[in-house]
């Protein structure tokens, strides 16, 4: 039997043999193919090998297999990139929960997840997932039904929402870390998906951070940030080049929503990509129908806010300057004329992450205006959350909503200091007020994401420290003494800041009994 390196090395000499050359995309198979390879930019040595061949500019070609096709479900005598899986394992990655739940979470993913976020193709999932010998990709599976359960109402989810969400966040990890997939576009989606799962209170090397990381990485290196729309000269199929463009604008808006939340630089440069916007064809699903579900609204001015955001954050880099803070401002003030006015989740939600990003720019660059414009902006943060709460559809918020939570609350109290400073007292009540109304959604989302209690536990510290200031400086005009449980308020940030537990279910099987369905 061929070494692994020795049938590397053969795999390279056919994509050189058949590959570079080939005039169809399914030179290796006679299926639709599932491996494809991205040369790289010009400085990468198969990029060079590719040119002297092939003079086209191609930058997607058709890659032979590098592993057999592996079967649907995995067994024990699997054997995967962490080697072979134990009996107990590869029953529990076969395993989900019954029927009944299946097909509420598939249905909350369609109707609360997907319009926003269509990281798959909704037309061919639900087609899969009506056929038992066809079934969709396991782990983009399992990863469906953690994102749904994440905000999910269902009277046997609810209940039990953390230990529900902890297995199947060990389902889809693993299969991801196995890497047990036939097509790498699936660990895109998958990453996409497991980020809705909030493991611990470390916010570098797991949660949301680390898993948009690794789905922009995989985007990367399968070059779906480089151009394919018709100006392209790559044999892919049409569906193929949508899908990646589609997933491409979704990576970008995660990870740069990602790196706004943590002020950290974003792996994703505006000067690395030319992959043009998205269009409403970009939308459509595999058979070339229109994706009914999908707010193409949304998408097209939420990946048009980003790439503004993307702007900001390199503004704020160490080795940057602030000249281009004009022309972002202009760039946000014209998006705002085409920003939808009615109340639905979507609008909210384009409203907050608008809002956000104002914010941030404002309190970052300091311009004559930026005190009113902040204000203005943490306001419609606020009303924004508070026409969702109105609408019963804040649950439908993802892993980001703490962070325009928090950009407001932080704006409301440091507003009702600068305020107290200036004596200017029906201000400092306005933010006050505005601080305790915060607390309302946040106790909400505070049901779904377990992130949340912090903001929560934080928020009343902010309103409890902000009534105490309030007090102290009415005390001198009523006469009287404040309350003495107000007069010392302190925010105690230990108790903010500890880290919240969830189940441990990495080892052993105790859990539902609903959630082993087989």
């Amino acid at each position: 039997m061929p070494s692994p390196q020795a049938s590397r090395d053969e795999t390279l000499n056919r994509f050189y043999e058949r590959g570079i050359g080939a005039r169809h995309w399914e030179v290796f198979h006679e299926a639709d193919p599932i491996r494809i390879v991205y040369v790289g930019d010009s400085t990468a040595n198969l990029h060079q090998l590719v040119q002297a061949e092939q003079p086209a500019n191609r930058l997607h070609f058709p890659f032979p297999a590098i592993k057999p096709l592996l079967p649907w479900k995995p067994d024990a005598t699997q054997t995967t990139a962490g080697g072979y899986l134990i009996g107990a394992v590869a029953q529990d990655l076969a395993s989900f929960p019954t029927r009944i739940v299946r097909d509420s979470l598939v249905q909350t993913y369609f109707d609360d997840i997907h319009p926003c976020y269509p990281v798959i193709d909704e037309e061919e999932f639900r087609r899969q997932y009506r056929d038992p010998d066809d079934p969709p990709p396991l782990i983009l599976f399992h990863a469906v039904l953690l994102a749904a359960a994440r905000i999910s109402d269902h009277p046997m989810i609810a209940p039990s929402r953390p230990t529900v969400t902890a297995t199947l966040f060990r389902r889809a990890k693993a299969l991801f870390e196995a890497r047990y997939e036939n097509d790498r576009v699936h660990l895109v989606q998958a990453a996409l998906l497991i980020a809705w799962h909030v493991e611990d209170s470390d916010t570098i090397s797991s949660n949301a951070y680390h898993w948009i990381g690794q789905a922009t990485r995989i985007a990367l290196g399968l070059g779906m940030h480089r151009d394919l729309t018709g100006r392209s000269t790559t044999l892919m199929p049409g569906f193929d080049r949508r899908h990646y463009r589609r997933l491409w604008w979704l990576v970008l808006q995660a990870e740069t929503m990602t790196a706004l939340e943590y002020g950290r630089p974003s792996m994703i440069r505006a000067e690395d990509y030319d992959q043009p916007p998205l269009s409403q064809s970009d939308l459509l699903n595999f058979d070339g129908s229109p994706d009914t579900l999908a707010c193409i609204e949304y998408v097209l001015l939420n990946s048009e806010l980003c790439e503004i955001a993307l702007a900001m954050l390199a503004l704020n880099a160490p080795r940057s300057s602030l000249d281009n803070a004009i022309n972002i401002d202009e760039q946000l003030a014209g998006l705002a004329l085409r920003l939808p006015r009615n109340n639905s989740f979507w609008c909210c939600q384009l409203r907050i992450s608008y809002s956000l990003v104002v914010l941030l720019l404002h309190r970052t660059t300091r311009s004559q205006d930026s005190a009113i414009i902040s204000r203005e902006a943490s306001s419609s943060i606020l009303t924004s959350f508070e026409s969702m709460l109105s609408n019963g559809t804040i649950r439908q918020c993802s892993y980001h909503c703490s962070t325009p939570l928090l950009a407001a609350g932080i704006h409301f109290f440091q507003d009702l200091k600068t305020a107290k400073t200036a004596t200017s007292l029906m201000r400092a009540n306005a933010a006050h007020g505005q601080l305790e109304r915060l607390l309302r959604p946040v106790e909400e989302l505070a049901k779904y994401w377990p992130h949340v209690e912090a903001l929560s536990k934080l928020c009343i510290s902010l309103f409890s420290r902000g009534t105490a200031m309030l007090s102290d400086a009415t005390v001198p005009l009523l006469g009287t003494q404040p309350p003495s449980d107000l007069t010392h308020a302190e925010i105690s940030w230990q108790d903010i800041m500890a880290g919240y537990q969830l189940p441990d279910l990495r080892h052993g099987l105790d859990t539902e009994e609903w959630m082993y369905s087989l």
